[in-house]
């Protein structure tokens, strides 16, 4: 069965569900230039993560000291960052709360990002896109798609050729600082990423490790395309 990706605008988000939502700079231009930047979107996906609009700022370090909310519109269990695209796990816990997540997200990087760089307009495409998550193989098989995705930055055929050394694989993904796989790994603990959920299918950090290792090439239809 090939994945379905729809606009936004096309989907009924309802709370208690995950989605696999993405979104990529426009004409597929690189969205984060600076270290700053990186760690800024981080900083967003935490500060503008509140239903009570009590927005936060967290001194722009490392991301070890963003904690979430106590009134989140969604759940974050997962994410990569990628020079021009981003993808984000989520669970939905208020009503409407994954649009107006993304909606803040979405606007409030590209105003800093466009102040930043001295320019206008839109960064990133018109509206995100996102995936229903039907059931736990489904979950803990996006989880892997999303922890591997940052091999593009250095093998960009991974998808359709495979993985070879599943050695110096594992060492890039978890060296690689914009993604939530090192949570996973016990590496470097984000609090505002929620792992217990997929980590519960799991008996540790190394049978998540064995599991991203029995990934296979599958059919190219069946990957999101940023």
């Amino acid at each position: 069965m090939h994945t379905t990706y729809k606009n936004m605008r096309e989907l009924s988000f309802y709370n208690s569900g995950f989605f696999h939502v993405y979104n990529r700079g426009v004409d597929k231009r690189d969205t984060f230039l600076k270290k700053i930047d990186w760690l800024r979107f981080l900083q967003m996906m935490v500060s503008v993560n509140d239903s009570g609009n009590k927005r936060k700022r967290f001194p722009l370090r490392d991301k070890t000291n963003i904690v979430q909310s106590d009134e989140p519109y969604v759940q974050i269990h997962c994410y990569t960052l990628m020079p021009n695209h981003f993808h984000i796990l989520l669970e939905q816990l208020v009503e409407d709360g994954i649009s107006k997540f993304m909606g803040r997200l979405s606007n409030g990087y590209t105003k800093y990002f466009n102040k930043r760089n001295k320019r206008s307009g839109s960064l990133f495409e018109s509206t995100f896109k996102a995936r229903e998550i039907c059931g736990t193989a489904d979950l803990i098989n996006i989880s892997r798609y999303i922890h591997l995705n940052p091999l593009s930055v250095i093998r960009p055929k991974w998808k359709i050729q495979g993985i070879v050394n599943w050695h110096d694989t594992l060492n890039f993904l978890e060296q690689y600082p914009w993604s939530s796989y090192q949570s996973y790994m016990d590496i470097n603990k984000q609090p505002f990423v929620e792992s217990d959920r997929i980590m519960s299918c799991f008996s540790g950090a190394q049978d998540y490790k064995q599991f991203m290792q029995e990934w296979t090439p599958t059919d190219p239809r069946d990957f999101v395309q940023p």
